[in-house]
């Protein structure tokens, strides 16, 4: 378990002592688990697993299956300001979700090639002007697709 903890530290860009900062917990308690003295409490792995969504649970325990949950290392912030956002999931489904976001990135690729941006929207006879169009990622950020 030591091990995979040091993997976490290592792949998210961090120190042992701003690992201990992000999750709330005294240094000492992450010094002392990966010298090995102590084996990390329940407490423990579930703070690690709320500051870090993306890290898969079943392979920080196990070590069966890939490290992240998605499969994709995330972005790894350059300033390390990673406080812990508490805002609840948009999709806690991703699966089941999964096909209705690629459908929607089709629509915009749809979108930004009309030349003039223009939708009718099922049930109106007037058109409307796409002004912006935000994409949210799952660990937050944000990037901006089209702003007309």
């Amino acid at each position: 378990m030591k091990d995979r903890i040091q993997k976490i530290i290592l792949n998210e860009g961090l120190t042992p002592s701003r690992l201990a900062d992000v999750m709330r917990v005294q240094r000492s308690s992450v010094s002392h688990i990966l010298a090995g003295r102590n084996k990390p409490s329940m407490d423990f792995l579930t703070k690690l697993i709320e500051s870090f969504p993306s890290i898969n649970g079943h392979w920080l325990l196990t070590g069966q299956g890939d490290m992240y949950a998605s499969g994709k290392i995330p972005h790894v912030e350059k300033e390390l300001n990673l406080a812990v956002d508490k805002t609840p999931a948009l999709f806690p489904d991703e699966d089941k979700h999964a096909r209705t976001i690629d459908a929607s990135q089709e629509q915009v690729k749809k979108v930004e090639s009309k030349p003039e941006n223009h939708i009718s929207p099922p049930n109106s006879s007037k058109a409307k002007v796409i002004k912006k169009i935000i994409v949210i990622y799952d660990d937050y950020s944000t990037e901006e697709i089209f702003n007309g």
